[in-house]
């Protein structure tokens, strides 16, 4: 998934740096924009760094 060594979205194949991510609110659902793929289970700082471009 989006923890592999792989910078491509598992949800649409593009680069995970063409992203940005949406959180709905406190327990609510964060997912990928645009594809929207659900990533609630992965901690913020890895979204955030895999959509940065960060390793």
């Amino acid at each position: 998934m989006i923890l592999s060594d792989s910078d491509e979205c598992p949800g649409c194949g593009r680069t995970l740096d063409d992203h940005g991510f949406a959180h709905d609110g406190p327990g609510g659902t964060t997912t990928l924009s645009p594809c929207g793929l659900d990533v609630s289970g992965i901690p913020l700082e890895t979204i955030v760094d895999a959509v940065s471009g960060d390793p």
